[in-house]
């Protein structure tokens, strides 16, 4: 391992998260692949500034010990690192559940370090696929579950990208879009999509919770239908999270980046800019404030427009500065609620 300088910070907190062993010969590629998982929703650790010497290792030794997976880059470059040697020796000797990506072909593990891992899951890395590819792939290795996912549970708490693509049918999604926006003005909680929107929140907060891995992405799939549905049936709220689902990339869409902005966006813009009034609300049902729903459905539509491609930036619909003017015009938001 080795000093690094960049502005991918590492995960500062108390709960599971991943040591990352490196080469800082590799640090250029290294970063962007951590940068990768960080977006997919996993709590990385690595020695992002700080500076060699006995508290660095200090440091390293309290890291490795404390961390939930361990994951080591190898490279030509780690394997002839004293201290990414040292790293695998002490992460082997704490038993820590560990994944070995190789970065290229053909490296030779030096025997002592070859038998130490024989037992770690391993995967390679040595194609020039994209980060983002290979941070879905991660998905694969369960021992890494653990480490990923953040803790909010409120609507739309600007939660890292952190899951498996979901199997779903670009063109019925989008039609089913269109249909629910043939009825916006039909907007209505009751207590049948109430509770589906209940069930879809207890599963998705079941997988984010999920310490053990037995709670697989099966359970995001079924609260993303659960969702569908009620959002069907006319409740905002689960309008608002389906939006949530696209802009976090839970949902496939033909692996087309802007059509997912588009989708969201058409979702989040039911909301914002529906021009009702207010929400009806059946009788049993716990009170909703429709001002709170579209202000905050408009807040992550903005952080979701804040990050699109250039490309969809250049389109006044989807325009951050645009739709930030129109939600000041239409909800009486300020930029800096939301920047």
């Amino acid at each position: 391992m080795g000093k690094t300088s960049n502005n991918t910070p590492a995960y500062n907190g108390n709960r599971p998260y991943i040591f990352i062993s490196y080469s800082h010969r590799d640090t250029a590629k290294v970063v962007s692949l951590i940068a990768a998982m960080q977006n997919r929703g996993y709590r990385v650790w690595y020695d992002q500034g700080i500076e060699g010497g006995s508290e660095w290792a200090n440091n390293i030794a309290n890291h490795l010990r404390n961390c939930s997976a361990f994951v080591a880059f190898i490279s030509h470059n780690s394997m002839a690192s004293e201290n990414c040697l040292d790293e695998i020796s002490y992460a082997k000797s704490n038993n820590k559940p560990s994944l070995m990506i190789f970065l290229e072909e053909q490296v030779e593990l030096p025997e002592g370090t070859d038998m130490q891992t024989a037992r770690f899951q391993r995967m390679y890395y040595t194609q020039p696929d994209s980060a983002k590819d290979f941070a879905v792939q991660l998905q694969e290795a369960q021992i890494l579950a653990p480490c990923c996912g953040e803790d909010a549970l409120e609507y739309y708490n600007d939660l890292k990208k952190n899951s498996e693509a979901l199997h779903n049918d670009l063109e019925i999604v989008a039609a089913r879009k269109h249909q629910m926006l043939d009825h916006v003005d039909q907007f209505v909680i009751t207590q049948d999509n109430e509770e589906l929107f209940r069930q879809a929140e207890i599963l998705y907060a079941r997988w984010l919770f999920n310490k053990d891995g037995k709670v697989t992405i099966a359970a995001v799939d079924q609260a993303v239908k659960l969702c569908r549905q009620s959002a069907e049936m006319g409740n905002p709220k689960a309008l608002a999270r389906l939006a949530y689902f696209y802009d976090k990339d839970y949902i496939v869409t033909g692996g087309n980046e802007l059509m997912r902005f588009k989708i969201a966006y058409g979702y989040y813009s039911m909301i914002c800019y529906s021009g009702i009034s207010e929400i009806e609300i059946q009788s049993g049902c716990p009170y909703v404030s429709w001002k709170n729903i579209r202000e905050n459905t408009a807040r992550a539509m903005l952080r979701m427009l804040s990050r699109a491609p250039a490309e969809l930036q250049e389109s006044n619909t989807y325009n951050f500065k645009t739709n930030c003017d129109r939600v000041h015009m239409e909800l009486g938001l300020s930029e800096t609620v939301f920047s």
